[in-house]
């Protein structure tokens, strides 16, 4: 998806020859719609679990912001990151910094990239289509097309961003 959003984003240099010799940017777009909806099943399959899954499950699909022993467990989380503790904790499932990090960078972040990409792709269908019944409050809520593609953009570095993190404190972790 990344791969082929970004050359949505920054086409290629038209190919020589007549334009129907040639379905090179459809055939990106095609398989950007095609990884997109892979995406979508996916989630929807992560949802399920989240609902007949265990603890570990559904942890990163909410934060215990109540819990006081959350808080103590992130912010002793947090001083081992910083080197500021010798140990961690021990934690059976993701450790709360863990937790929130996969809660707003990836829970949030591909639901955020999948409605808004739905309302991209509701676009090409127009506004009466069932796509755009469906995703059109997306252009009402984020404005119009152009915005919602820059922020669709963004939350692609966003989840590139979690993802490079993510690898880097697995390794940390194995180190450590």
């Amino acid at each position: 998806l990344a791969v082929t959003g970004y050359l949505i984003g920054s086409p290629p240099p038209a190919i020589g020859g007549e334009a129907y010799d040639s379905f090179y940017f459809g055939w990106i777009r095609m398989i950007h719609e095609i990884a997109g909806y892979i995406t979508v099943v996916a989630f929807l399959v992560r949802v399920y679990w989240v609902i007949v899954g265990n603890h570990s499950a559904r942890s990163i699909f909410y934060l215990p912001f109540w819990s006081g022993a959350w808080w103590r467990g992130f912010w002793s989380q947090v001083a081992y990151y910083l080197f500021l503790k010798r140990e961690s904790d021990l934690w059976v499932g993701h450790n709360p910094v863990a937790q929130a990090a996969m809660f707003f960078m990836f829970t949030l972040g591909t639901l955020f990239m999948i409605v808004t990409g739905m309302a991209l792709f509701a676009q090409q269908w127009g506004w009466g289509s069932g796509y755009m019944r469906w995703f059109g409050w997306v252009f009402v809520v984020f404005g119009e097309p152009q915005q919602v593609r820059t922020l669709h953009h963004l939350g692609m570095w966003y989840l590139l961003l979690f993802a490079f993190i993510h690898m880097y404190m697995v390794f940390r972790e194995d180190i450590m």
